[in-house]
C-alpha cells in the first residue's frame, strides 16, 4: 500500500517536527521554571498556613471548657456553634487547596483533621443536649418539697436518664461533663429509696435522732421542719452516702413486726358459724383465710431472715399494707 503524496511528506517531516516541539517545551520550562517553582513555594506556604489553622482549631476544641461539668449549657452551646462556624469556613478553603496539593504531588495538609473536628463537635452537641435536658428536669424536681414527690415517676425518669447516658459513644464517657452528670443521676436514683424509707409511718423520733447523727449533727431541724425541705435540700445533705444499713434495717424490722402483728390478729379471728350470724362463713372461706395467713407468715419469715443476714431485698413497706388489704376483704 502506497501513501499519498501529502502523507508521505508528513511522515518524512515528523521526526524533525517532534524534535522541534521538544526543543520548544524545554525552552519554555527553562523560562517558566523559576516562576513555576515560585508559584509552588507560594502554594506550599498557603498549605502550611492552612495546616496551622487546622492545628489551632483542634487545640482550641481540646482545651475548651466545653468538656467540663462546670461549663453551663448556654456557654457550651455557644462554644460549639462558634467552633462549627470555624469548621465551615475552613471546609470552604479546603476545596481549592486539596486540588493544589494533588497537583504538587506532595502532602502538606492533613485534611482528615477537619472531618475529625466535625465529628467531635457532633458528639459534643449530642452530649450537651442530653445533659441540658437531664439537669433542667432535675432542677425542677429539686424545687419541690420532697414529701410531695412521686417516687415511682422519678424512678422511671432516672432510669430513662441512665439509658440516655449509657447509649452515648464510649469516647464521651471519659469527659468530665459526662461523669458528673452520670453521678448526679445516680445520686438521685440512690436517694429515692431513702425518701420512701424516711416518709414511711414507721419513722419514730429515735429514727430522726439517728438521722441527725448520720449527717454529723449538721441537720439542725425538727421532724416537722425536715418534712418541709425541698428535694434539693435533701440531696445537698448527701444522705445516700451517710445512711447506714443498720438505720434502714431498724425501720424495716419495725415494719416486719407490724406485719407479724397483723397476721396474729388474723389468727385470733373468731369465725361466726351460727345460723343467726350476720355474715356466716362456709368452710371453704375459712380455709382461704388460713391459706392467706400461711403465705404471708412465710413471707414475713423470709423477710426477717434477710434482715438478719444484712441483705434486705424485699419491699418491706408493702408487706404490711398487703396484709391489711387482705384483712379488709373479710
Amino acid at each position: 500500500m502506497e501513501l499519498s503524496a501529502d502523507c508521505e511528506v508528513l511522515f518524512k517531516t515528523m521526526p524533525a517536527r517532534w524534535n522541534n516541539m521538544k526543543t520548544k517545551v524545554s525552552l519554555a520550562k527553562q523560562r517558566l521554571g523559576p516562576r513555576i517553582q515560585q508559584e509552588a513555594d507560594r502554594v506550599t506556604q498557603d498549605l502550611k498556613r492552612f495546616q496551622h489553622k487546622l492545628d489551632a482549631l483542634g487545640q482550641d476544641i481540646e482545651t475548651s471548657e466545653v468538656y467540663m461539668y462546670k461549663c453551663t449549657s448556654h456557654e457550651a452551646f455557644r462554644a460549639i456553634e462558634h467552633f462549627n462556624t470555624d469548621v465551615q469556613i475552613l471546609q470552604n478553603e479546603a476545596k481549592d487547596l486539596k486540588e493544589l496539593q494533588e497537583l504538587l504531588e506532595t502532602t502538606v495538609v492533613d485534611f482528615s483533621i477537619l472531618a475529625n473536628c466535625e465529628e467531635l463537635l457532633q458528639k459534643l452537641s449530642l452530649v450537651w443536649q442530653h445533659v441540658n435536658s437531664i439537669l433542667k428536669e432535675q432542677d425542677t424536681w429539686k424545687k419541690e418539697v420532697w414529701q410531695n414527690m412521686n417516687t415511682e415517676q422519678l424512678y422511671r425518669r432516672t432510669n430513662h436518664h441512665l439509658e440516655l447516658l449509657k447509649a452515648l459513644p464510649e469516647e464521651v464517657q471519659e469527659w468530665d461533663v459526662y461523669k458528673h452528670t452520670l453521678e448526679a443521676v445516680n445520686i438521685m436514683h440512690l436517694t429515692l429509696p431513702l425518701i420512701e424509707e424516711i416518709s414511711h409511718p414507721a419513722m419514730r423520733t429515735r429514727h430522726w435522732n439517728q438521722l441527725v447523727r448520720q449527717t454529723g449533727g449538721l441537720l439542725l431541724v425538727t421532724q416537722q421542719s425536715f418534712k418541709a425541705l425541698t428535694l434539693g435540700d435533701l440531696l445537698a445533705m448527701g444522705l445516700e452516702s451517710k445512711f447506714s444499713d443498720r438505720y434502714i434495717i431498724d425501720i424495716q424490722s419495725f415494719e416486719v413486726r407490724s406485719a407479724r402483728g397483723t397476721l396474729r390478729s388474723f389468727c385470733c379471728l373468731r369465725v361466726p358459724v351460727s345460723p343467726c350470724a350476720e355474715r356466716p362463713l362456709c368452710l371453704s372461706a375459712c380455709l382461704s383465710i388460713w391459706s392467706l395467713v400461711h403465705r404471708f407468715s412465710c413471707s414475713v419469715s423470709l423477710v426477717r431472715k434477710s434482715i438478719r443476714m444484712g441483705t434486705p431485698s424485699v419491699p418491706f413497706h408493702k408487706l404490711g399494707s398487703m396484709c391489711l388489704v387482705r384483712g379488709s376483704m373479710w
